[in-house]
């Protein structure tokens, strides 16, 4: 299983180590997605299957992506 705790060490502009949780940027990247098809109506089967490949390949729980689906609709 996917470890939350895995991070990626990358340099910034100015050449000090930046350490980046890999997972929150996957969940932010999910999260984006999700609002932005959420706030262009209703979901087409291809979004659908777009969201569940984006979702397998950015190692989103299925705990997570219900986590973020009652978020968006307690909006």
């Amino acid at each position: 299983m996917y470890s939350c705790q895995r991070r990626q060490e990358t340099k910034n502009a100015y050449g000090s180590g930046l350490f980046l949780n890999v997972h929150e940027l996957e969940l932010q990247a999910y999260q984006s997605t999700v609002r932005a098809f959420h706030a262009a109506g209703p979901l087409t089967w291809e979004q659908e299957s777009l969201l569940t490949n984006l979702r397998l390949s950015l190692n989103i729980s299925n705990e997570e992506h219900l986590l973020q689906l009652r978020h968006l609709l307690s909006l």
